[in-house]
């Protein structure tokens, strides 16, 4: 069996002393049992040391229910022992349990008035409650008992705060300066109530105190200029910010400071020429400068001036920030934005070289990719995404998209399947991966997977004008389920009456159905729309005038459908042959 030390005993045996015999009570280490009093036994002293070591033992573990168990067994014991109505206190509270924690603060208090962390965490109490006239009292005690606890000037000019009792909160800080001196923390608190109330005055010398003390801090002039600007006093103002340069001319952010002056004054052109200066300076960081030119996305599809700002400024953040990703990342929104879709995509994939590890980035890629139908690059760029960034569906998507495009249906097929597993709680996307499924199962003629893939998207998002028309377009052209077909591509063309792709599905299936003249006006409409020059809605209109039996016409659509780009060979015979094949 292990000894223990005998020092550890006594040690521990003086620590228990102390807790039941210089802790103020009522009625000393006795317990109460109605009006009667009870002298405690020797068997109730031991009874108690061993309850609360336990329950010390038990809080320092992090097993609070145990300790809260052995703290009431205390308690039963002696009722009146303001250290464990504070331990008690102290569990509740730091559980943010301060309901409960209040009453057992108070009585901590009740039986110790004079004894600091009491009263500190009694306040406490109260302040999480929102008790802040009380909290306030507490403080104030806690205060008159310990004149020299600086921490204890703080507690309460923040809770003076809180209560909307600012200029008490100030008399409390002039007590701290009287103690410890004039501080940062403490002028600049001064002056942020001070601003807030309008008093400019006071608080332009609550910052002039600092500058005194610390004349080279041109941090101080530049909160002592935007006192100045807030007050209307604008030629101080500008002094202000002249003397952060004198003191530091390398100081970006009095240029962003000195650029919202003249924009005050209205002196836009001025502001402009501050804040290329500020966009130049390297102490401005990328995350205040991406800020700004945020601002500017707001109106640069409108304002043509802000939007040559914003290219500038954008420029010369990349200059500026050459190995930053942030830099290369906004300069690719701002050139996206203006439909420079190549010098955009090159700014993000900068971006993403400095910093792979951004899937925004890569997504941005992805789409400007798709944008100018660059399908190499769209698969070899969706790749490497998917490999940085495998449970993120987006890229699979885009791949499938270049592979269907270079009509590699079976490979777009298989991560098309893959893809989709990682689509949650994002129904429009699980049903463009279904779409899409839909249309290179069709290429495969697998045209029964390829229906059940177009099914299923559309449970998913019925109203969907890409898959409704799609699908619709594959079964009239293996004339199958017609019925069907021209429901759906009804519903697209009532949605997007000028679509001349939509239009021309739905005459088409009109065109399967034998519907020869509607067939004619709706592929008309397809032409009228925007169509003129598509050699597969040419060739259909001659299809259609040649079932109505106006051959000549036919042929002469044949051919512009030819002229269009049209290479089939079946086009090529029926133009030989001036004769219908199909």
């Amino acid at each position: 069996m292990k000894k223990c030390s005998v020092n550890k005993i006594i040690v521990a045996l003086i620590s228990v002393s102390v807790i039941l015999f210089s802790c103020k009570s009522k009625s000393g280490i006795s317990g109460s049992d109605g009006n009667k009093k009870k002298q405690l036994t020797g068997y109730d002293i031991r009874k108690f040391e061993y309850a609360y070591f336990d329950g010390i033992s038990a809080r320092m573990k992090g097993n609070y229910q145990e300790a809260l168990n052995k703290f009431k067994t205390c308690l039963d014991i002696m009722p009146e022992n303001a250290a464990v109505y504070y331990e008690v206190a102290q569990i509740y509270f730091k559980g943010s349990r301060y309901n409960e924690a209040l009453p057992f603060a108070k009585k901590a208090v009740e039986f110790d008035e004079e004894n600091n962390w009491y009263l500190n965490l009694l306040a406490d109490c109260y302040r999480e409650l929102g008790q802040l006239n009380q909290a306030i009292s507490a403080y104030q005690k806690a205060i008159n008992n310990f004149p020299d606890k600086i921490d204890l000037y703080y507690d309460l000019a923040s809770t003076y705060l809180h209560a909307g009792k600012p200029f008490d909160a100030v008399k409390v800080y002039d007590k701290i300066e009287e103690k410890i001196g004039i501080t940062e923390q403490i002028s600049l608190q001064k002056q942020r109530i001070y601003s807030k109330q309008k008093q400019y005055e006071k608080a332009a010398n609550e910052i002039q105190k600092l500058i005194d003390a610390n004349p080279a801090n041109g941090e101080y002039y530049n909160i002592l200029g935007q006192i100045y600007r807030q007050s209307g006093n604008q030629e101080k103002a500008l002094a202000a910010y002249h003397k952060i340069l004198q003191l530091d001319p390398s100081n970006g952010p009095v240029y962003l400071s000195m650029a919202d002056y003249y924009r005050d004054q209205k002196d836009y052109a001025r502001a402009f020429v501050e804040l290329k200066k500020a966009f130049n300076s390297p102490s401005v960081d990328v995350d205040t400068k991406m800020q700004i030119l945020l601002q500017y996305f707001d109106y640069i599809d409108t304002d043509q001036n802000l939007k040559t700002e914003a290219d500038t400024l954008a420029l010369i953040m990349v200059r500026t920030h050459p190995n930053e990703a942030k830099s290369f990342s906004i300069y690719g929104d701002v050139l996206y934005r203006d439909k420079k879709l190549t010098e955009a995509r090159n700014a993000f994939r900068k971006a993403a070289e400095l910093d792979k590890s951004r899937y925004p980035i890569w997504h941005q890629i992805l789409s400007i990719d798709n944008d100018l139908n660059d399908n190499d690059a769209l698969i070899n760029e969706a790749a490497t995404a998917i490999e940085l960034f495998p449970n993120e569906p987006a890229p699979y998507l885009f791949k499938s998209i270049g592979l269907i495009q270079l009509k590699k249906f079976d490979d777009a097929i298989t991560i098309l399947n893959e893809g989709k597993n990682y689509v949650i709680d994002n129904i429009d996307l699980k049903a463009q991966f279904l779409s899409l499924l839909g249309d290179a199962y069709h290429q495969t003629k697998k045209y029964s997977e390829s229906d059940n893939a177009f099914d299923l998207a559309l449970e998913l998002n019925p109203e969907d004008v890409n898959t409704l028309n799609n699908y619709a377009y594959y079964l009239s052209v293996r004339k199958e389920k017609l019925e069907k077909a021209a429901t759906m591509s009804k519903k697209t063309v009532d949605k997007s009456p000028s679509s001349p792709s939509y239009l021309d599905t739905y005459g088409w299936i009109l065109y399967q159905q034998e519907k020869y003249e509607e067939a004619k006006r709706w592929i008309q409409k397809a032409l009228d729309n925007g169509a003129a020059n598509s050699a597969t809605i040419l060739e259909h209109m001659g299809d259609v005038l040649y079932k109505l039996g106006d051959k000549s016409m036919a042929l002469d659509y044949w051919n512009k459908a030819k002229n269009a780009g049209g290479k089939s060979e079946i086009l090529i015979k029926k133009i030989a042959e001036k004769k219908l094949y199909e």
